[in-house]
Order: C-alpha cells, then sequence, then structure tokens
C-alpha cells in the first residue's frame, strides 16, 4: 500500500516500500527481481519528493470519463496519482504541479503513521479553471459560491474544483482594476495639454503617480498568486485524508436567500447590459 518513487538527494530513485518515518530519516524497503529484500534509511533532509503510482480502477475510469464530458476542450497532466484537468497555459500548470508533489511528499511524511496501512480509493482529479466566470457558474451548480470561495472539494464526485489566480486572465483583471482607467486618464491629460508649457511638468508627475500603482498592481499580483496556492494546498489536504479514507467531508448547503442571491449574479454575469 506504502509503495512510491523515492527521489532524493545522491540517490537513484527508489521503486519501494515506505517502512518507517522519524523526523530525521526514512526506512524502505526494495524487492529484488530475484526474491528477497533490501532494506534502506535515507536522511529526510535528502528526500526531494514521492512520486506516487497512478491508480487504475472503475471508479477513476468513471470519474475521467465525466470530467471529458463535462470539460471536452481542456488539458490533461499526469503527475502520479494527480491528474490536473485544466484551460491554462502550461507555465502556470508546472507551478500547480511543483506545488501538488511538494504538498503530497510533505503530507504523506507526515501522517505515515495513519496512512501505512491504507491506501488511496482512486485517481486525484484536480480541476483548475483559467476563467473566472466559468468558475463561479460551474462552483453555482455545486452550491458554492465562488466569487467567495475560490477552491473546494467536492467528496461525492472524489473531485478538487479551484479558479487559476496565477492566470493570464485574472493578471489582465488586477492590471486593468489598478492600472487601465489611470492609464486612460494620462492619455486624455496628456493630449489636452500637448504643446503647453506645463505639458512636461504634469506628464512627469503623472510618470510617477501611474510607478507608484504599476508597484502596487506588482504587489497585490504577488500576494493573490500566494493565496492561491494556499488554497490550493488546503483543498488537497482535505482530498488527500478523503482518498486515504481519513476524513468524510458534508459538503456545506446554501440558505433559498443565498440561492436567490447566487439566482442575481448569474443573470448578471449573463447579461451584456450593466
Amino acid at each position: 500500500l506504502n509503495y512510491a518513487i523515492v527521489q532524493s538527494t545522491g540517490h537513484p530513485d527508489l521503486d519501494a516500500a515506505i517502512t518507517h518515518v522519524t523526523p530525521e530519516h526514512l526506512s524502505l524497503t526494495q524487492t529484488l527481481e530475484g526474491g528477497g529484500q533490501v532494506e534502506q534509511s535515507i536522511a529526510r533532509a535528502q528526500i526531494e519528493q514521492l512520486m506516487f503510482k497512478p491508480i487504475r480502477n472503475e471508479r477513476s475510469t468513471q470519474i475521467e470519463e465525466n470530467l471529458k464530458a463535462v470539460f471536452p476542450n481542456m488539458h490533461w497532466y499526469e503527475e502520479g496519482l494527480f491528474t490536473i484537468v485544466t484551460d491554462s497555459i502550461p507555465p502556470t500548470v508546472k507551478e500547480y504541479r511543483r506545488t501538488i508533489r511538494e504538498l503530497s511528499t510533505d503530507w504523506y511524511l507526515t501522517f505515515q503513521p495513519l496512512v501505512r496501512t491504507r491506501g488511496p480509493m482512486v485517481q486525484q482529479y484536480l480541476v483548475i479553471f483559467e476563467n473566472w466566470d466559468s468558475y463561479i457558474e460551474y462552483a453555482a451548480t455545486d452550491g458554492i459560491p465562488g466569487w467567495i470561495a475560490v477552491g473546494y472539494f467536492h467528496p461525492e464526485e472524489q473531485v478538487l474544483y479551484c479558479f487559476n489566480m496565477l492566470g493570464e486572465r485574472f493578471s489582465d483583471f488586477l492590471y486593468e482594476v489598478f492600472l487601465g482607467q489611470l492609464r486612460e486618464a494620462r492619455d486624455r491629460v496628456e493630449s489636452q495639454l500637448k504643446g503647453s508649457q506645463v505639458a512636461l511638468s504634469v506628464e512627469g508627475q503623472l510618470s510617477e503617480f501611474l510607478q507608484k500603482f504599476e508597484t502596487a498592481h506588482s504587489m497585490v499580483r504577488q500576494l493573490y498568486g500566494q493565496l492561491g496556492m494556499s488554497i490550493l494546498r488546503h483543498e488537497l489536504t482535505h482530498a488527500m485524508f478523503h482518498n486515504w479514507q481519513l476524513q468524510g467531508i458534508q459538503l456545506s448547503q446554501m440558505s433559498p436567500q443565498s440561492q436567490a442571491e447566487l439566482q442575481q449574479k448569474r443573470d448578471y454575469l449573463a447579461s451584456g447590459d450593466l
């Protein structure tokens, strides 16, 4: 149940069973081709990551077929036990894959005493939306207020859903909020003052003002990126506890008033008349 590919500094990759974990060392047992076993100990600090083997069973196939039917235009990325389904571009996906590897390694080694007699039930699927509107509308079908909760794990579907706060579309949205209208205002003022004696002075002051907002935009984008990764780690922790049958999750339901508000928001998203 506890087999994994162990990638570590100074050692070849090991396809071995993790038999014991301490804060300092991992004990591994590797089965030889001709029979027999070899035990080995590796310092915890040398462990780069664990690569968990994919789960191929009937339930995983059902989940995969359903996701392909619901999200036919999304791309699929395999990461051992984890499958990412997304319409985001590869550079962003690379960051998510790295976060998933780090979280799963930390989680497994931390809770190894609990999971050593267990194994995951299914392949772990993560659906990551690039488009915020699409995420909000899909989350609404699960009774989740997507404009508040930008990530959630659905225990019945056994799928994690989240919005890509590292993506280009969200970055463009932040850019427009922070800088779009200011740049338009600057251009209008400069065109009106063009050729006047104060043009250079005003242009310099506006440029300095915009530079401060560009710095603010960069900082806020970084904060939102960190928040997105924190949410992914949080929800993936729920998903892994559930997959190893260590946690039961009750999906929260919205009140009737919230449902009415949700419908208003959906109508607003669908409307072209602000």
